[in-house]
Order: C-alpha cells, then sequence, then structure tokens
C-alpha cells in the first residue's frame, strides 16, 4: 500500500483540497504494516507524529528511516524541513527545504517551502524573492499571498503588504481566516483598527465548528498586546490541537509573549523544549 504523501503543511491553515489532511491517521500504520520498506510510507507517518501527534522524537525517528529508504524522495526531505523548523533549527531546515525542491523544481509547494524557511528565519528579502518565483509557478496559490504579505509587512511596506491580502481575499472568497489574516498584516503595519475589526469578526462569527481559528485570535490579541486574552485563545488551541501550534516557539507574530512564563509552559504541554523559545 502506497500512501498519499504529504503535499501540504501551512502552519497557518488547513489546506482545501488534497495533501496529508485528507489521509486518516488509522490508514498509516495498516500501510507500514503492509510496507515498512515504503520510504512514502515513513514520511506520511512522519507528518502525523509531527502535526497531529506533537511527537516529535517519533517524527524524527520516521523522519531519519524515509530518508535512508528514499535519499532521493522530496516528500521526506520536505517533512523533515517541517521538523527542523519546530525545532529552530533554520539552516537546517533550509537545507532540507533546498533538496525537496532539487528533486522537484516545479513544484510550487516545495518552492513556496523554501520562502516559509526564509521567512521563520527572518531573512524576509530572500523570502520575498523566492515566494516571487512561486508565484511565477502558481499565481493562484493562495498561501504564497499570505506569506509575502506578511514578508513585506515585515519590512514596512504596507502598500504590497495589502496588495497581497487583497489577492489572499480574493482567492480564499473573503472567508473567516482570511479576515483573520487581513487583520494580522494591518496590525503588523501599524493600523491596530484593522486588527480589532478582524478580532470582532472572529468572535461574532468563530463559533463551532470553527474552533481553530482560536489560534489566530490569540495571534491577534498578542499583536494588540492583550497577553491574558492571547493566552486564554492559544489554550483553546492547545485543546483542539491546532496544526499551527508546531511552529509556536518560532512564530514572531507570538513574539511579545515569549517572556511570560505561561509561554514557557504551553510549550512544555505540547511537548517543545522551554529553551526552544
Amino acid at each position: 500500500m502506497v500512501t498519499k504523501g504529504v503535499r501540504y503543511l501551512n502552519p497557518d491553515s488547513r489546506p482545501a483540497n488534497g495533501g496529508m489532511h485528507d489521509e486518516p491517521q488509522s490508514l498509516i500504520p495498516e500501510a507500514l504494516e503492509i510496507d515498512d520498506g515504503e520510504a512514502d510510507a515513513h514520511a506520511t507517518l512522519a507528518f502525523v507524529r509531527l502535526v497531529y501527534d506533537w511527537d516529535w522524537q517519533g517524527a524524527n525517528v520516521e523522519l531519519l528511516r524515509a530518508v535512508e529508504l528514499g535519499p532521493n524522495l522530496a516528500n521526506g526531505h520536505y517533512v523533515y524541513s517541517h521538523w527542523y523548523l519546530t525545532q529552530k533549527l533554520y539552516e537546517e531546515a533550509l537545507t532540507e527545504a533546498k533538496l525537496a525542491l532539487d528533486i522537484d523544481p516545479l513544484s510550487a509547494q516545495f518552492n513556496y517551502h523554501v520562502g516559509v524557511v526564509h521567512y521563520f528565519s527572518q531573512r524576509y528579502e530572500q523570502a520575498i524573492e523566492q515566494l516571487h518565483k512561486t508565484n511565477e509557478l502558481d499565481p493562484l496559490f493562495e498561501s504564497t499571498h499570505q506569506v509575502l504579505a506578511f514578508a513585506y509587512a515585515r519590512k514596512g511596506n504596507r502598500h504590497d503588504a495589502m496588495a497581497e491580502m487583497e489577492k489572499v481575499l480574493d482567492l480564499a472568497k473573503n472567508n473567516l481566516r482570511s479576515k483573520a489574516l487581513w487583520g494580522i498584516v494591518s496590525a503588523l503595519t501599524g493600523k491596530p483598527e484593522g486588527a480589532r475589526e478582524a478580532l470582532d469578526k472572529l468572535k461574532q462569527e468563530s463559533g463551532p465548528p470553527n474552533f481553530s481559528l482560536a489560534y489566530r485570535c490569540a495571534v491577534l490579541h498578542a499583536l494588540l498586546g492583550e497577553t491574558d486574552e492571547a493566552f486564554a485563545c492559544l489554550d483553546k488551541a492547545r485543546q483542539e490541537r491546532e496544526i499551527a501550534l508546531v511552529y509556536l516557539a518560532i512564530t514572531p507574530e507570538l513574539e511579545s509573549l515569549r517572556d511570560d512564563p505561561r509561554f514557557r509552559d504551553l510549550l512544555l504541554s505540547i511537548g517543545i523544549p522551554a529553551s526552544r523559545s
């Protein structure tokens, strides 16, 4: 049995189509029982261990096996890059991201991921350059425009940041998640009233089953200086095992929370050593 493979791991959203998020976890051990020598199955299991189980050591074990069995498997290097990112090992993450891209240079996802590594490493110029390359491959890839908006905002370029967010809103059909992202970029570019407006909309409209929006609410509260509210939302995100929490230690939008003892406690509660913050 061959698994679908890992296509999407966006730190801020679940994909609308395709990828590991559609793969029932119960099928992965079955796949390995049938063919333990299948590299892609190990890469897929590593993905599950990482983003669903928060089992960092177990994910690493599976990734080592995946790379051993399939050194030319792009998915293996791609997931390994994500694992390194969660550990704040940026150079290693970039190396693995580039290996995946070398294997499949026309993949918009792998091109995009190199830009994501640059963004988390705070190399915003390199992120912008790489993400424009991704945009040439697939101008409809929403996540590219999102991270471009964040990178431009970090560079202080409000005009281009908001232009990219307009594209996100259009591609996402102005859904709640995209409105939250608009608020985040507004806050990053010195417009807290935009963040407040987005937060109010989220609170009005993000009841069940949209609990994953708790993470976006936390980011907005953090950017508005509302620390207690931010931690309350992060705790909700933890209870719902929100995928974005795998990047908790490196998310720059949560920088204002890092010196609070509650942040270290939260890291430990999901298995990330507090030293990683």
